[in-house]
């Protein structure tokens, strides 16, 4: 691609910064043509005055490492300016480098080696999404070459071509919000509450895949059930730990003033609870 149209540019990922200095070097020596990666824009003197005399030789070809993040800025100007076709970064400056794009993009690997464990470990996958990113052209089709393992090809195809489901954790978090819509007001009694689950992204979601949040089934009973002990759990923490009150008629639900302070503040209900705990009258 970058033979064909002298526009292109690309972003090629290593694991570490140790990497991209060896490729770089490798690229240029190994390249039989010495105009191939130039930009359509010469270089002038200012523009390499920042880097070293290794950095500033890798330059005049078109290539750039990228070694710290001190030179990000400088990298993506001359990037942007289409005096460099390609950039060598560590895989972990994907996120800076974030407002530029490429026709060709390059992952090397898949796996980092982190030194404190004295292991590899798999690329956060969030990471990966990153770089797929930034394989844009605007003149035709852009590309993305992963280089891995043959045993995760067919896990990384998948995803990378499939969009990711997305669930809610609000169970495992539903007392503050809980909290805050009866310290509102916009809950009253349980019947409200489970009527305020209904406008959630959970309630869409516990629909579609009610697996995942241990329901049964998809009738209306299962949910149903699943949404009431959901509630009745969580008024239960909330009235023993003192943010809600229960009326006697186990219905009606009112709010505290260690309610209104968790509201107001965000507080989860343990931490409430320990304020309570050891607050001491003067």
């Amino acid at each position: 691609m970058l033979k064909r149209n002298k526009r292109s540019q690309a972003l090629v990922f290593v694991p570490d910064s140790k990497q991209a200095s060896k490729l770089a070097i490798d690229l240029v020596n190994m390249s039989e043509d010495e105009h191939l990666f130039k930009g359509t824009s010469k270089l002038t003197q200012s523009d390499t005055e920042s880097f070293s005399d290794e950095e500033r030789e890798l330059l005049q070809f078109g290539v750039a490492r990228l070694s710290s993040s001190n030179q990000v800025a400088a990298v993506k100007k001359l990037f942007k300016q289409n005096k460099i076709r390609v950039i060598i970064a560590p895989s972990s400056s994907c996120w800076e480098l974030s407002d530029i794009q490429a026709e060709v993009v390059i992952l090397q690997d898949t796996k980092v080696y982190h030194s404190e464990h004295r292991q590899y470990k798999d690329m956060p996958f969030t990471q990966i999404l990153q770089i797929q990113s930034l394989a844009v052209s605007k003149e035709g089709m852009a590309k993305l070459s992963i280089l891995c393992h043959s045993s995760v090809k067919d896990f990384l195809s998948k995803y990378i071509q499939e969009p990711l489901t997305l669930e809610s954790l609000l169970p495992k978090d539903l007392h503050p919000h809980l909290n805050a819509a009866v310290a509102a007001s916009q809950v009253t009694n349980i019947q409200d509450a489970l009527d305020w689950l209904t406008w959630t992204f959970m309630y869409r979601r516990i629909l579609k895949n009610p697996n995942f949040y241990e329901i049964a089934g998809r009738s209306a009973d299962h949910i149903n059930d699943f949404l009431s002990e959901l509630v009745e759990d969580t008024v239960s923490d909330l009235n023993e730990v003192g943010c809600v009150a229960v009326a006697e008629n186990e219905m009606d639900l009112a709010t505290t003033n260690l309610g209104r302070i968790a509201s107001f503040y965000g507080l989860k209900f343990e931490t409430v609870q320990a304020f309570a705990t050891n607050l001491i009258g003067r």
